[in-house]
């Protein structure tokens, strides 16, 4: 073999065993970029489950007002999905009761009296309350009444279907509003009917056991078998007021202030203009 000859088969080995080495260590890289790539995905995935976990904020709401509120709660979620509300509807005296009770941050939304309640027993700053809405009592008929057109129509002989006083602060209010100088024809010995909830009085006002029905606004406005006679004067009654509040039993977070925020915002109040209530 000639010297020229053996250094072609030299340089031709070398370059085989380069080409050899190469090959091996592109197929280790890859081999690694698989095996490390699983883990990743699986680390990611991890961090968006950690990230869609959402914050949990109480709120107590008086419970006449679940059906808008209900739309509120939907409305929110769809916009804030890191976000869940813990919505519980219950009486005045049952807010207070777990206002008191719970250890947690919550918000109050409920009739301005419970809510200067929680001011005093220091639950809830001054400065972390807002005014929602108002509503008024109204003077309301059958939507196709013939007897009753106008407040005026109301005589000594109209029945009036109202809330029992003996339960309902409605009740009691309704029934001053008839001992008023301008309704003094009106006879409150026996032309009150008392209802024992908002259905009975619809219910009496449906059947023309009365008239004429004492309620709040919001229970009759979106409601096509009743016709509205007169908002009654503040003169005489003056309105609900609904307040909300922040319960602050530690440090406050971001999570609570937000609703907060949005259920004094025109998205959710005019959700419960819809309803009646005056904004």
């Amino acid at each position: 073999m000639s010297f020229k000859s053996g250094n072609k088969s030299i340089l031709l080995f070398v370059l085989m065993s380069l080409f050899v080495i190469l090959t091996a260590c592109q197929n280790s890289n890859s081999s690694n970029e698989e095996e490390s790539k699983p883990s990743e995905e699986k680390s990611e995935e991890n961090e968006e489950v950690k990230t869609l976990e959402p914050e949990v904020v109480n709120v107590y709401v008086r419970e006449n007002l679940k059906d808008p509120f209900d739309e509120v709660i939907k409305n929110f979620e769809e916009n804030h999905e890191d976000i869940k509300l813990n919505v519980q509807y219950m009486k005045n005296d049952e807010m207070m009761e777990e206002a008191v009770n719970n250890d947690k941050n919550a918000i109050a939304f409920t009739t301005e009296d419970v809510v200067n309640n929680l001011i005093d027993e220091n639950m809830i700053e001054y400065k972390d309350t807002g005014v929602a809405m108002m509503d008024e009592l109204v003077l309301f008929t059958k939507a196709d009444s013939s007897d009753i057109q106008k407040a005026g129509d109301i005589g000594n002989e109209t029945r009036i279907a109202i809330l029992n006083p003996e339960f309902y602060e409605e009740g009691e209010l309704s029934k001053k509003v008839f001992e008023n100088e301008e309704f003094k024809d009106v006879s409150t010995t026996d032309n009150l009917i008392l209802g024992d909830s908002i259905e009975d009085v619809k219910q009496d006002i449906t059947n023309e056991n009365a008239k004429v029905g004492v309620l709040y606004l919001s229970d009759v406005e979106d409601d096509e078998n009743y016709e509205v006679l007169k908002r009654l004067p503040r003169n005489i009654v003056e309105p609900y007021i609904y307040k909300i509040g922040i319960i602050n039993k530690e440090g406050l977070e971001n999570s609570t202030k937000t609703v907060y925020d949005y259920l004094l915002s025109n998205d959710s109040l005019d959700v419960f203009s819809e309803y009646g209530y005056i904004i």
